[in-house]
């Protein structure tokens, strides 16, 4: 059976892939990273992104049967999010091209697409607790 599609300002849009979404393009210093959560969209990875002010990112890292919850540390480099180990050390994680979809005030926060280290598209659900 065919992915339903409906039509959005114009463009056609299969509601059944979300990646078929790219959203707005904007970056990270206006997405202001501090207070966040980025929640990995995936059935089976788990990612759980918590960033702070002081460079900090609380982690849960896992799948759904293991789970492991580290510290990182975070920087915005040339337009990248660059996630390491510690301060000093290589990112680990690099993810570019951030592009959002969804409304800002939403309760269910919003979809941000970024594309990784390798060229991949990601998707995570942004939001910011209360």
């Amino acid at each position: 059976m065919p992915a339903k599609k409906a039509i959005v300002s114009g463009e056609e849009m299969n509601r059944l892939n979300t990646a078929d979404t790219k959203g707005q393009k904007t970056d990270w210093e206006t997405i202001n990273l501090p207070g966040k959560w980025l929640e990995l969209i995936d059935p089976v990875s788990v990612q759980s992104l918590r960033f702070d002010a002081d460079g900090y990112v609380a982690a849960t890292i896992g799948t759904k049967e293991a789970l492991a919850a580290p510290i990182f540390f975070w920087k915005v480099k040339n337009g990248i999010l660059l996630i390491s180990d510690d301060e000093d050390s290589p990112a680990m994680m690099e993810l570019s091209k951030p592009r959002v979809s969804g409304h800002p005030l939403s309760t269910l926060g919003q979809i941000l697409s970024v594309t990784d280290e390798n060229g991949r598209e990601i998707q995570y659900k942004l939001s910011q607790p209360k």
